[in-house]
């Protein structure tokens, strides 16, 4: 109140005497912080329609990163944003930009959102030339740049200032976006949610010496995150800031700590938790513990507890108020299920090398034993091969063959249900990946072969086909005439990824397979379930830098996954063999060397 009545004033008596408007107008120029907190407004969302104009005026954590943002604009750095929802950092960054486009010569912004809707609509408060909008209807008249007129100046994603030629632009994010021109700054805002960050980086880097990056959580899979982790390990090159709800003055009025013994601990000296508290919201309190929502988040207040409340899950807790990028995006995989399988059936290879092969034939012909070998075992290979007799899948993700990530041949023995084996490399191209895994298939006994069929996954299938290897999954296909025939490989959509990953993730935990690699364990924590049946690998989202794989990529989850579908499908599956096997090649030797010693056991057979 003391500030609306202060702002008042000033405007009143400016109004009156226009010298003392001018002097005003002479201090907003000098200092950003005093032109905010007396002539700007903002709106409060959770207000009456008719009320929810309000004064503008920062908290300490705003007044902190203003300092720090106009650092960013003299020094020229990468300031990295990551916050909870309703903090105003989108609100601050406008106020900002607006305020050197009014005051300061030679600016030039450009601010970026993920849609057209985000950046320039008038209907819309989440809008960032909206916020700009709503200022400028809002400062006395006097305040605005002479020679300004709306109808000229202000145009669809563009304001220009008459008086001194300042310019805000805005755009939809895209790859280009930013590219071949010269800003002040570049805004990103909510920049995890834009599908094409990585392009972004890249096209921006060259356009301005400031970039700021503003952005909720949306899991690890994302530029954003790549950033948040830049501003970590070189402050000096991306300066981190972080707006935490519990900044709020509002939101973390009465704040309190839940203790692993579950003892409160009251943190708010000035409003400190009433003694009261958790018996007059017993119900609230109550639903919280049931749903899960207590202990993973011990800093809280009563405004938390009402989000909690509200919340449907604890995704959205983390994504939206906890800047928790593993909890944004919900583990897929239950961390402490995944470290107890680590410790009950991972070990170290039985022994590592490569696998040759006859180029013309695909035939294998032997294998080199060494510790920089690809191809991983975990059985043993009692005369140069592994154990005849075994009903063998082969689960493979095949990649470009740029490094960006791995090729992988995950090997399976159907009838102990165990990982055999493990061929990861992330330069081999999908046409030899195939030629290889035929070969490594001919080796594991004519093990049975199932691709992902997207992506590089094409171009692979296609070379299986050409090399006439037989034993691989197929699907029924349906033509508009009504025809039905099979095609190879298996595709993904959402909806069966993720039936894909909850089948696997229910065998491990079932303890219907056993799986020995500890990094493919490792890997399925990178698994985020975002939503509506969608779970995707973080690592998949958007991939900078090319030059080289990362060791987690989640390449091992797809292809193991795919070979206990193919375990635990069969003989529910389509599969079939495609060719007949002659009894002159390996293959047909093997069939032979199966026949003779066949235990009186049914063999496990694909067809």
């Amino acid at each position: 109140m003391s500030n609306l009545l202060f702002r008042r004033e000033l405007v009143r008596k400016a109004m009156s005497e226009p010298d003392f408007a001018g002097q005003l107008r002479r201090a907003c120029a000098v200092d950003p912080f005093f032109y905010i907190n007396t002539f700007c407004w903002t709106i409060d969302p959770k207000r009456p329609h008719k009320r929810k104009k309000v004064p503008f005026v920062t908290y300490a954590y705003q007044d902190e990163a203003l300092d720090v943002l106009l650092d960013s604009l003299d020094d020229a750095f990468d300031v990295q944003v990551e916050k909870s929802r309703q903090l105003g950092a989108s609100w601050l960054f406008t106020v900002l930009v607006q305020w050197c486009w009014r005051f300061r010569r030679g600016q030039n912004f450009l601010l970026l959102s993920r849609s057209d809707e985000y950046v320039d609509k008038s209907d819309e408060p989440k809008s960032l030339f909206w916020k700009i909008d709503f200022i400028h209807r809002n400062l006395p008249a006097w305040l605005m740049p002479v020679g300004w007129d709306s109808q000229k100046h202000r145009k669809v994603k563009r304001i220009v200032n008459p008086e001194n030629q300042n310019a805000i632009t805005g755009e939809a994010t895209t790859e280009d976006s930013g590219r071949g021109g010269t800003y002040t700054a570049v805004l990103h805002d909510e920049f995890a949610a834009c599908d094409v960050g990585t392009g972004i980086l890249k096209s921006t880097r060259a356009s301005t010496g400031t970039r700021w990056f503003n952005s909720t959580p949306k899991g690890t899979g994302n530029a954003h995150y790549r950033i948040v982790q830049l501003s970590r390990q070189n402050p000096k090159q991306v300066r981190p800031l972080r707006f935490h709800w519990s900044q709020h003055p509002e939101f973390g009025k009465s704040l309190y700590r839940v203790n692993k013994d579950g003892k409160i601990v009251r943190l708010d000296k000035e409003y400190p938790l009433s003694v009261d508290y958790f018996e007059a919201n017993a119900d609230l309190i109550g639903s919280i513990k049931r749903r899960g929502f207590w202990d993973d988040f011990p800093l809280r207040s009563p405004w938390f507890d009402i989000q909690c409340g509200r919340a449907t899950t604890k995704a959205e807790i983390a994504q939206e108020l906890e800047i928790d990028y593993q909890g944004a995006g919900y583990q897929f995989f239950e961390q402490g299920d995944v470290q107890e399988l680590i410790r009950l059936y991972c070990c170290p290879p039985r022994v590592t090398g490569d696998l040759d092969y006859d180029v013309e034939t695909l035939e294998p012909t032997g294998f080199r034993e060494h510790g920089q070998g690809r191809l991983e075992l975990w059985c043993e290979l009692p005369h140069g091969t592994p154990p005849l007799g075994r009903p063998y899948v082969i689960g493979v993700d095949a990649a470009a063959g740029t490094g960006a990530s791995n090729s992988v041949a995950s090997i399976w023995d159907a009838k102990t249900a165990e990982k055999v084996g493990e061929y990861v490399d992330p330069t081999i191209k999908p046409e030899r990946f195939a030629r290889f895994v035929i070969a490594l298939a001919k080796w594991f006994d004519e093990a049975y072969v199932i691709w992902e069929t997207n992506g590089s996954g094409r171009a692979f299938g296609d070379a299986v086909i050409e090399w006439g290897y037989g034993r691989y999954y197929s699907r029924a296909k349906h033509d508009e005439s009504g025809e039905t025939g099979v095609k190879a490989g298996w595709a993904p959509t959402r909806d069966n990824k993720y039936q894909l990953l909850s089948q696997y993730r229910g065998a491990l935990a079932d303890r219907t397979a056993f799986n020995r690699s500890e990094r493919a364990m490792q890997e399925t924590l990178e698994y985020v379930f975002l939503g509506n049946n969608w779970v995707e690998h973080a690592g998949l989202a958007d991939v900078e830098d090319p030059s080289g794989a990362r060791d987690q990529h989640g390449d091992r989850g797809t292809a193991d996954a795919l070979a206990c579908k193919v375990m635990d499908d069969q003989p529910k599956s389509t599969m079939q063999i495609h060719r007949t096997l002659s009894p002159m090649s390996m293959a047909g030797r093997r069939e032979m060397a199966r026949r003779l010693e066949r235990d009186g056991e049914d063999p496990f057979l694909f067809n």
